[in-house]
């Protein structure tokens, strides 16, 4: 996804650090059981890494991108060069990094040590839990979404991702109709105008959104239910959905 933030993750009574997380084992097994291919897995809209987690374990050669450079650069250093989060990270530290360089240890500031996982929102509070290390530890986690043979982690957009044909792509967009994004606003039209262009070429194209386009089938759904704070408490549910492309035969 672009960036870690939407309405359903934005300010959650836990802290988010994947979006996909409770959801990342069923959308995973779905998606291994409906295609053979093993060979490249890409993941244009990384985020939080939770589906990557799963699926990365099970290709030869896993791309991964996101249009947030900290991200990036946060994944590459863990998986690629050994790099560990700390577990303690301090306010001073936290405000100096909202306006520093981009780097590992900014992202990690930025989503793991924020409010509700959104970009530099505030520091995260909670009697019950210490986000510099719960933090850490999901971070970390992050090191399963290696490849066999070979990760490769890019600062791009989706647009400019040019898969193999014969390989499985999973997305994660900004869903439709949620709210603004630390890297913009997202042309969702073109989005599924591209994704379709690569099933046509041959890739096997799976996205997560609670509606798509003629053409795209649910292969996946599940009711979720999600807990909001501000102000009020609010319980919202929503149907999660995975969607492959299958175009009808005229």
């Amino acid at each position: 996804m672009t960036g870690l933030s939407s309405f359903k993750k934005e300010v959650s009574k836990s802290q988010y650090m994947g979006g996909k997380a409770k959801l990342s084992k069923e959308l995973s097994a779905v998606m291994l059981s409906l295609t053979d291919e093993r060979e490249h897995y890409y993941e244009p809209f990384l985020g939080g890494g939770s589906v990557a987690e799963k699926m990365g374990q099970h290709f030869n050669h896993c791309h991964y991108s996101d249009n947030h450079q900290d991200l990036v650069m946060m994944w590459d250093a863990v998986v690629n060069h050994g790099w560990e989060p700390p577990s303690e990270l301090t306010e001073e530290e936290y405000y100096y990094l909202k306006v520093a360089e981009p780097s590992p240890l900014r992202a990690f500031a930025g989503f793991a040590c924020s409010f509700g996982g959104k970009w530099f929102a505030g520091v995260a509070r909670s009697k019950k839990t210490h986000y510099p290390s719960t933090g850490r530890r999901s971070v970390l986690r992050g090191r399963s979404m290696a490849g066999i043979e070979r990760t490769t982690y890019t600062h791009m957009s989706y647009e400019d991702l040019e898969p193999i044909p014969g390989s499985l792509i999973y997305c994660d967009p900004p869903y439709m109709g949620t709210t603004g994004y630390t890297t913009g606003h997202f042309d969702h039209e073109k989005f599924w105008t591209i994704a379709q262009a690569w099933a046509k070429a041959g890739a096997s194209v799976y996205v997560s959104e609670y509606n798509a386009p003629e053409g795209w089938v649910v292969v996946w759904s599940k009711e979720q239910t999600i807990s909001l704070v501000g102000g009020t408490e609010r319980n919202l549910k929503s149907i999660e959905k995975l969607y492959k492309y299958q175009p009808i035969n005229t």
